[in-house]
C-alpha cells in the first residue's frame, strides 16, 4: 500500500512538473504575441496541380491580407503566372495602391525580348485596361520601352488605346529618339488609328523638336472611289486632302488642301511655235484652224514632274489669220469650249494671263481657232 501510494505521488509530480511547463510555454506565446513578435510559420503549400489558398475562404465580408510581405508567383513553362476570377456585376480582378512618393502601383516588365508583351488586357465587354490617376502630373498609364512599343492597343472595333482626363493629357507620348513616334495608330480595318475628343482643351496636340509634329499616310487614292468617309477627315496621298462631306466612295466630296501656289523666280518659256524660237519642242509652225498641241509645262524644269495640278502661264498670240481665239485645256480630256484668248482682226498680237489644269506629267492641251503662231510661258504652278 506504501508503494502504492509512492508511485501515485511520484506521478502527480511528474504530473504537476508538465502542467507548469505548458503553463509556461502558453504565457511565452502570449508574451511573444503581445510583443508584436511574428512566429515563422510553414508556407503555404499545394501539389502540382492543386489549388493553392492563402487565409480561409471569403465570402465578400472579409478580406485576406498579406501585411509586410510580397507574394511571388514564378511560372516556368508557357502558361499563366497568375489567374484572378471574379463573377461579380461590379467586382473587380486586381486592385494595385501605393500611397508612397514615386512608387509603382504595378511594374509589370517582359524581359525575354521577343514579341512578350509588360501588359496585356483583355475585355470581351468594356474596358480591358482602366486606370485612374487623382494627383497633377501623375499618369494613369505609363509605358516605356528601350527599343519597342510603350503602349500597343488593338482592337477589331472599339478602342486599342482610350485617354480620358479633365485638364491633363488623355494620351500622351515622348520619344528621344531621332526616328522613334510617339504616338502611333494604325487600325486594321475600318476604324481610326488616334482619335481624340475635348470639350475645351486640345483633341490631339504634337509637338517634336526635330521631327514632324504630326505626320499622316493614307493608301486610298485620293479622291477616293471606295470606302465609307466621314467629314473631317484628313488623309495624305499625293498631296494632303480634308473630307467636306461624308459619304461612300465618290459620294464623299474632298478638297486638296496642299493646293498652294507656287511662282516661278522668273517666267519659263515652255513652247513657241515659231521657226528658230527657243525652246527646241514641239512643231516649230504656226497652228492651223481646228488643230490641237500638247505642251509640258515641265518643259526646262519650270515644273517638276508629278507634283503640279495646274499651271499659271503667259499666253501670246501672233501673226493671227481672221477673228479666232485659242484655248487651253488639260489634257486627256475632251475639249470643254472654252477660250483663253481672243481676236478681232487679222496681223494681231497680244497677250492674256491664265491658268490650266494639267495632267500627272504636267501636260496640257492648246487648241486654236484661226491661224496663228502662240507663245507660253510659265510663272507659277499650284500643287
Amino acid at each position: 500500500m506504501a508503494r502504492i501510494m509512492a508511485s501515485m505521488t511520484e506521478e502527480s509530480a511528474d504530473e504537476r512538473v508538465s502542467d507548469r511547463r505548458g503553463l509556461l510555454r502558453a504565457g511565452a506565446a502570449a508574451a511573444v504575441a503581445a510583443a508584436g513578435v511574428v512566429v515563422a510559420g510553414t508556407p503555404a503549400g499545394a501539389a502540382n496541380g492543386d489549388n493553392l489558398k492563402v487565409g480561409q475562404v471569403n465570402t465578400g465580408s472579409a478580406t485576406t491580407r498579406l501585411n509586410g510581405s510580397q507574394l511571388v508567383i514564378e511560372d516556368g513553362n508557357d502558361g499563366i503566372g497568375m489567374t484572378i476570377l471574379q463573377s461579380g456585376a461590379k467586382c473587380y480582378g486586381l486592385i494595385a495602391q501605393t500611397v508612397g512618393t514615386g512608387a509603382v502601383a504595378v511594374n509589370a516588365q517582359s524581359i525575354a525580348g521577343g514579341s512578350g508583351w509588360g501588359v496585356y488586357a483583355y475585355s470581351a465587354g468594356s474596358d480591358g485596361t482602366y486606370s485612374e490617376t487623382k494627383k497633377n502630373g501623375a499618369a494613369g498609364v505609363r509605358g516605356g520601352a528601350v527599343n519597342g512599343d510603350g503602349v500597343v492597343g488593338q482592337t477589331t472595333t472599339g478602342n486599342g488605346v482610350k485617354g480620358t482626363c479633365t485638364s491633363g493629357a488623355a494620351v500622351y507620348g515622348v520619344t528621344a529618339g531621332a526616328n522613334a513616334t510617339a504616338v502611333y495608330g494604325e487600325p486594321g480595318g475600318s476604324g481610326t488609328g488616334v482619335a481624340g475628343e475635348s470639350d475645351t482643351g486640345t483633341g490631339v496636340y504634337a509637338y517634336s523638336a526635330n521631327g514632324p509634329s504630326l505626320f499622316l499616310q493614307g493608301h486610298a487614292a485620293m479622291p477616293p472611289t471606295t470606302g465609307q468617309w466621314y467629314a473631317g477627315s484628313v488623309v495624305f496621298n499625293d498631296g494632303l486632302w480634308l473630307c467636306l462631306v461624308s459619304g461612300v466612295g465618290t459620294a464623299s466630296k474632298w478638297v486638296k488642301l496642299s493646293r498652294a501656289f507656287v511662282p516661278l523666280d522668273a517666267p519659263t518659256r515652255i513652247y513657241d511655235s515659231r521657226p528658230g524660237k527657243a525652246p527646241v519642242v514641239g512643231p516649230k509652225v504656226p497652228m492651223a484652224n481646228g488643230a490641237e498641241r500638247d505642251v509640258a509645262a515641265t518643259t526646262g524644269g519650270a515644273v517638276p514632274a508629278g507634283l503640279a495640278t495646274a499651271v499659271a502661264v503667259n499666253l501670246t498670240v501672233t501673226g493671227t489669220g481672221p477673228a479666232g481665239f485659242v484655248s487651253l485645256y488639260k489634257n486627256g480630256i475632251p475639249w470643254p469650249g472654252n477660250s483663253s484668248i481672243n481676236w478681232d482682226t487679222p496681223g494681231t498680237t497680244i497677250a492674256n494671263g491664265t491658268v490650266v489644269a494639267v495632267d500627272a506629267a504636267g501636260v496640257f492641251t492648246v487648241r486654236a481657232k484661226s491661224t496663228c503662231d502662240v507663245v507660253i510661258d510659265v510663272v507659277g504652278y499650284y500643287t
